[in-house]
């Protein structure tokens, strides 16, 4: 197989933009250096392809130099896009993301025959960042802004989404019963993207509360919240607290003082 022909199959490849395996052998296998994974046969690696390019990422590759010899070929590059999708369980950023690539290419019969990709995921993953300690950082924004202090939709409206109203009621019914209510974490977990809280609510009763009067009780109450976040905003919770605790400080139930 001489230079010539080595230039045309790639040149092909190339040109198709990662969306054409017709000069692969049915056999063909790319491997991820980094990680020794292994993508086998024409669906395998198209699967491999149309994940970082289409799925993970919104990418394309720029390519700086390319080198051709009999059987044998190198380009050398970046990939560069957009993270769209999950990626190494990292949920989608939306980061942009510039990263060295490098492929060698063995070719056999006219047939790419093997593929190994050099991809630097160290700079990969610094580019999208450590997506929990954002996330856990989001939410101590978010605490410090509303905690102990009036809590109006134009201020709940910067940290939570439309998706999520039934947080907006809940902060908007809780506030109405207890104005400027803290919420104080005393453990803060992220995992994907979602942050768990676990921490105390504290009050005072100043308006009416599942049908109890104004007490002018001060209150406090365990609780565990959930958040969600996606594009730098809070699109869904969950939220357990004590009520029978808060009920009997508030004297609505026996046990309280």
């Amino acid at each position: 197989m001489s230079v010539e022909s080595t230039r045309t199959v790639m040149t092909k490849y190339f040109q198709s933009e990662h969306g054409d395996v017709s000069m692969m052998a049915d056999d063909v296998v790319f491997t991820i250096m980094a990680t020794g994974q292994a993508h086998r046969g024409r669906n395998g690696v198209m699967g491999m392809l149309n994940y970082f390019y289409h799925i993970a990422f919104d990418a394309t590759a720029e390519t700086q130099n390319v080198i051709f010899a009999e059987q044998q070929a190198m380009v050398e590059g970046d990939f560069v896009g957009k993270h769209i999708g999950e990626f190494a369980g990292i949920p989608a950023t939306q980061k942009q993301v510039r990263v060295p690539i490098a492929v060698t290419y063995d070719l056999e019969n006219d047939r790419i025959k093997r593929g190994r990709v050099y991809f630097e995921m160290p700079a990969l993953l610094q580019q999208l960042g450590n997506l929990q300690d954002e996330n856990k950082a989001f939410v101590r924004q978010y605490l410090n802004a509303i905690s102990g202090k009036p809590k109006p939709p134009s201020l709940v409206d910067q940290y939570v989404a439309d998706s999520d109203q039934a947080m907006k009621h809940h902060i908007a019914f809780f506030e109405a019963a207890f104005p400027c209510y803290e919420l104080i974490a005393d453990e803060m977990i992220a995992e994907g993207d979602k942050v768990v809280i676990r921490g105390m609510g504290r009050a005072t009763h100043k308006g009416e509360f599942m049908g109890i009067p104004p007490t002018g009780k001060t209150v406090s109450f365990p609780g565990i919240l959930i958040y969600r976040i996606a594009n730098g905003k809070i699109v869904e919770h969950s939220m357990q607290f004590d009520a029978v605790s808060l009920m009997q400080q508030l004297g609505g139930m026996p046990g309280g003082s």
